[in-house]
């Protein structure tokens, strides 16, 4: 089918289980060959240097948010400045 990858969205915490869960889908993705972008993900945790196929863990609240309440669309401009400075801080 031609597909190169998965994008991964809301994992629900960081417990055991579900850390378990992000390496289950990596070394999965490592066989099929498949890029991996976990989005509304934990923190990077250093993984791209045991799975180089995993191309970013976004951690930030992004521009979904604005959908929710007036008052995250009334702060929009402000999010969108400081975005470009808190993104990949940590990896």
């Amino acid at each position: 089918m031609g597909i190169k990858g998965v994008k991964i969205d809301f994992f629900g915490g960081d417990g055991q289980s579900v850390i378990k869960y992000y390496q289950d889908i990596l070394l999965d993705a490592a066989d099929y060959h498949l890029l991996v972008n976990f989005h509304g993900a934990t923190l990077p945790r250093g993984w791209a240097r045991t799975y180089p196929h995993l191309m970013t863990a976004e951690a930030v609240r992004g521009f979904e948010m604005v959908t929710f309440e007036q008052k995250d669309a009334d702060n929009q401009p402000t999010h969108a400045a400081l975005l470009p400075f808190t993104r990949n801080a940590f990896d």
